[in-house]
Parts: C-alpha cells; structure tokens; sequence
C-alpha cells in the first residue's frame, strides 16, 4: 500500500505513532543505562528443564491445541446441524484453541515445579507502571514494523512468494463495529496475547536460554512465534514483534508487559481496520 493511498485517519494515527515511537526507541537505546542481556536491566533466569522435555511440551501443547480445535468444530457442527462451518464464524474456534494453550501450560508450569524455581515475573509492578510499560514498548516498536512492513512485500515479490494477509485480517476488514467485531477483539487483544506470551516468551523463550544466548533464544523463539501464524505476509513483523517482546520481557522482568504490548499491537491493528472502512 503507497503512502497516497492511505486513509487520512490512518495517515494521521501512524504519523503520531511513529513519531512517537522514534522518541521511544532513542530513549530506549541511547538515553538509558547501557545494558547487556539483550537490553535488560537484569537477567531473566532459564527453566531448568531438558531439551528433551522442552520439545515434547511444545509438541504436546500444540496437539492438545489441534485437538482442541478439532473438538470445537465437531460440536459447532453438531449444535448446527450442518457440515459447513460459515465463515464468519470460523474466529469461535480460536477461542478453545488459545485456552487449551493456557490450560495446558499452566499443568506443566505446575508439573515441572518451573515457577517454584523461577517466577514468570519476578519483578513486580503496579497496574499503571505495568501499563505505561507496555505503552512505552509498542510506541518503540512501530518504527520497526513499519519499515519491516514496507520492505518485505518486496522481498515476497522478489522470491514469488505469496503475499495475501492473514484469514483473520480478511475477515475483520470491512466488518464495522458489530458482536462478532467485539468477540474478535478479545479474542485478539485479550486472549491470545495471554495465550502467545505463555508459549512463545514465558516458556519457549526462557527454554531456550538454558542452551543459548538471550539474544539467540530471542531469535529462535521469534522465528517459531512467526513461522506458528503460517501466513508469508506477516512472517518479517511477527519476527519483529517477537524479538522485541522478548526485549520487553527481559527489560522488565514481569511477563505481562509484553502481554500488554502484544494486545496493544493486535488492537492497533483492528483499530487500522476499522478506520479504513469508517
């Protein structure tokens, strides 16, 4: 999409916002106290767990989510009667699946004792330092998705690989302001980044710091974060973002920072939507 072509209320918003988070990302890498540890101001202790066991959670969780998937759909045809999932409502299905991603998760965090060990977030914060974090975090990272955004369409084009955004964007574009825009949007801005934040950064992420430096656990785990969405177009800004909530997480020392962040980009983005349907 050209600059010219953008919605005015849309040009206006990403104006404010990558401005804003110019300042945030100066401040971030120039105006602090130099750091290392991938930008954190302590370090954020790895699970003491196997690689093995490691790889077959994450295998068991994503199982469990497919089964779970798969369970939902017989019920939704059941309760309709009918073999043909409407499209409209193939979202309902993201709700199980992120939920037994939760559910499943918090078993093994309880199994393998890893909390006892090391707290999800050791660094405690109340509500409005939590949040002005996670506000601080996604200003710094619009920059970084909007360059990574405008150069790899490029990129895909240039490999001949496809470019269509993902189902869920296609499907929220246009909708307008209805129930199903409402269950989108928590499902999107609540739900998943709960979900995503206890796979990718609490569990993966921290996995792999037993056997990897912060730096390169952020990008394996981020790459996973990306390759798991199983859409081209969003691959570059999934990988970003995935680096960066690992910034966000290792800077803070508290998970739900990047919780926040993760719903604040997934609703910045319905927010973009709906604006350039208004």
């Amino acid at each position: 999409m050209s600059p010219e072509s953008l919605d005015p209320n849309v040009a206006t918003l990403y104006t404010l916002l990558f401005f804003s988070g110019l300042f945030c990302l100066f401040h971030h890498f120039f105006l602090r106290k130099k750091v290392d540890n991938l930008g954190g101001t302590f370090s954020l202790e790895p699970w003491k767990i196997k690689g093995l066991d490691m790889t077959l959670i994450f295998i068991f969780v994503y199982l469990f989510v497919f089964g779970a998937g798969a369970i939902s759909i017989e019920i939704y045809k059941f309760a309709y009667k009918t073999e043909e999932i409407a499209e409209t409502h193939e979202f309902l299905f993201g709700f199980p699946m992120h939920l037994a991603i939760i559910g499943s998760l918090v078993g093994f965090f309880r199994y393998f004792k890893l909390r006892e060990d090391v707290p999800l977030s050791p660094v405690r914060y109340g509500v409005i330092s939590l949040i002005g974090k996670g506000i601080y975090f996604f200003l710094a990272a619009i920059p970084l998705l909007i360059v990574g955004s405008f150069v790899w369409p490029y990129i895909l084009e240039f490999l001949k690989l496809p470019a269509d955004p993902q189902d869920l964007v296609t499907q929220v574009d246009g909708m307008g302001l209805t129930p199903t825009f409402l269950l989108i949007t928590l499902l999107a801005v609540v739900v998943a980044p709960l979900s995503e934040e206890l796979l990718f950064r609490a569990f993966l992420y921290r996995s792999l710091k037993s056997y990897l430096s912060p730096t390169m656990a952020a990008v394996a785990s981020s790459l996973v974060f990306a390759c798991m969405h199983f859409n081209w177009l969003s691959m570059l800004p999934l990988f970003i973002l995935g680096v960066w909530l690992c910034r966000s997480y290792e800077d803070s020392g508290n998970l739900w920072v990047p919780i926040i962040l993760h719903g604040l980009f997934n609703g910045n983005t319905l927010l973009v939507l709906t604006l350039m349907n208004a």
